[in-house]
């Protein structure tokens, strides 16, 4: 959520479908700023899917309009998602969002909880390791597989099936 609340537009190229992240949300006496990301594998470009991308054709279009309603008194700092007046957002306000959506849909999941089904879906769909680890900014293959391997208890049955179909040819 502090990566996705301080996302700007310069860092989202959606003709070549990708977005950097270069920044991170956080409080410095107990004032929302932006700051570096953590490390250097926190830092990278992500691919968009062709969904994804019309999403944020739509809501750039939406957020433009915005922008021009409110004239003088918008605060263009080019983050994707700010404030309705245009400022930095405050984190634990998706937060907020979030679990009014949730509510409202009668689910409960974690804002977090997206991040983590992210990761389950690439492993679970066969996406190499290091990949899913460079989308997620982890430091090492091994801590995904630390945090995500237990979480396909099928992908062993598959890892069986696939050498038992090996040795048999």
């Amino acid at each position: 959520r502090g990566e996705v609340a301080v996302l700007q537009w310069k860092y989202v190229d959606l003709d070549r479908g990708y977005l950097s992240v270069v920044f991170a949300n956080g409080r410095v006496d107990r004032k929302l700023t932006l700051t570096e990301v953590k490390s250097n594998t926190s830092r990278r470009m992500l691919t968009l899917d062709p969904t994804t991308i019309g999403v944020l054709r739509k809501h750039f279009a939406a957020q433009a309009e915005h922008r021009l309603k409110l004239g003088s008194a918008y605060e263009d700092n080019g983050f994707v998602f700010p404030s309705p007046r245009g400022r930095l957002l405050d984190p634990d306000l998706l937060t907020k969002a979030w679990k009014r959506l949730c509510k409202a849909l009668g689910v409960q999941y974690k804002l977090h909880d997206l991040r983590h089904h992210h990761a389950t879906a690439l492993i679970e769909a066969g996406v190499h390791i290091k990949t899913v680890q460079n989308r997620l900014g982890h430091s090492s293959p091994a801590l995904t597989m630390a945090v995500y391997a237990h979480v396909s208890p099928g992908l062993d049955k598959e890892a069986a099936n696939a050498y038992a179909k090996a040795m048999s040819e």
